[in-house]
């Protein structure tokens, strides 16, 4: 098979990148793999005999979306393609969309979260997941609100969640302990963008109500609300409880490894990787019905699965592991059962094979 993508991470351009050796390992299945990432310049990178990667760079986006489609068009032109995919279900679906219908390709998109899906976008989105021979998620609950909300027939929806590195999780070395720093408090840990989407700002409520002596609130991770979040920390007087981690974290599983819980309050979420990482620590998760929840987390079986946007709820299931002791080491072990629901990285990529195969040539490998 050959495949033309739109990706929208332009770390695959360096070859030594996690990203860029995934798409290596992926591509051994395919005949060629071509993808073009929407940048601030044009380069080309070569990550393997048959796998190549181009940016296309323009600081105007209406002249990144035409020069896009002129490039799209000429490898096209020179080559046949099997499939064309994108990660992008807004304007570069359009691209893709029409060139699929004008040169006879199958058009696949790539559903990671609905953050964006709203007014034109939402439009957008809509007629491109109509138009789509098939479609790629990255979660169960993912696929049901496409479902529910844009009436998409679920035999066009399939499920390939989000690679997590198990080795790197279970084979940390343990080389850094928050229980070290915080030795005899509870520790809850949150880990993700600092963007209004997560809201950490439930969390921050959530510590203030609970007023427990002997509770930490460590917050990793950077975004654009961090300022945002600082300043309600410092208004609520919880700089003592509430703890800002700076900079990137190499090695996360130490934290989850010395954590007590992760909180996860967004209110959406394609997957959610993190919770996989903390399922994958043994470390109890109590987070709001997106994502991943209900199949790596189910609720009051490997912690707690609670409304979104509730604080009372939150403040109840907070205490809750505070106080029993008893209960977060019952999560812990049957945190065992889940991790096993965590694909390999050959895994992932037979289920998109195969999905590929099935829309191309009507059968599965």
């Amino acid at each position: 098979m050959k495949i033309l993508g739109i990706s929208l991470d332009p770390s695959i351009l360096d070859k030594e990148s996690i990203p860029a050796q995934r798409i290596i390992k992926f591509g051994q299945n395919l005949d060629k793999y071509y993808l073009l990432v929407p940048t601030d310049k044009d380069q080309k990178s070569q990550l393997a005999a048959n796998i190549f990667v181009e940016s296309l760079g323009s600081h105007n986006k209406f002249f990144l979306f035409f020069k896009i489609y002129k490039r799209i068009s000429e490898i096209i032109k020179n080559e046949k393609f099997d499939l064309l995919t994108t990660q992008d279900a807004y304007f570069l679906s359009l691209i893709l969309i029409f060139l699929s219908r004008k040169h006879g390709i199958k058009f696949e998109v790539q559903i990671h979260g609905f953050e964006k899906y709203h007014g034109l976008r939402k439009l957008l989105a809509n007629y491109s997941l109509r138009q789509a021979d098939i479609i790629r998620t990255v979660s169960i609950k993912t696929k049901e609100y496409l479902v529910d909300n844009f009436s998409i027939p679920a035999k066009k929806i399939y499920v390939s969640p989000v690679f997590v590195d198990r080795q790197k999780i279970e084979n940390s070395k343990n080389e850094f302990s928050l229980r070290d720093l915080y030795q005899n408090d509870f520790i809850f840990l949150t880990v993700g963008r600092l963007v209004p989407v997560k809201n950490i700002v439930l969390q921050i409520r959530a510590i203030k109500k609970l007023n427990l002596d002997k509770v930490k609130l460590v917050i990793v991770g950077e975004g654009p609300d961090k300022a945002n979040l600082q300043a309600l920390v410092a208004r609520e007087n919880l700089n003592k409880s509430i703890i800002f981690v700076d900079g990137y974290i190499k090695n996360l599983a130490d934290y989850y490894k010395s954590a007590d819980c992760l909180l996860i309050t967004s209110n959406m979420e394609g997957y959610c990787m993190v919770v996989a990482e903390a399922v994958l620590a043994d470390l109890p998760v109590i987070m709001t019905d997106v994502g991943c929840a209900n199949d790596l987390v189910e609720n009051n079986i490997n912690g707690f699965v609670i409304p979104i946007n509730n604080l009372d709820v939150l403040v109840a299931k907070m205490k809750k592991v505070v106080e029993d002791q008893k209960l977060l080491t019952e999560f812990k072990t049957r945190h065992t059962a889940y991790k096993e629901k965590i694909l390999s990285q050959q895994a992932l990529s037979d289920i998109i094979i195969d999905n590929w195969q099935k829309v191309i040539y009507g059968h599965e490998k």
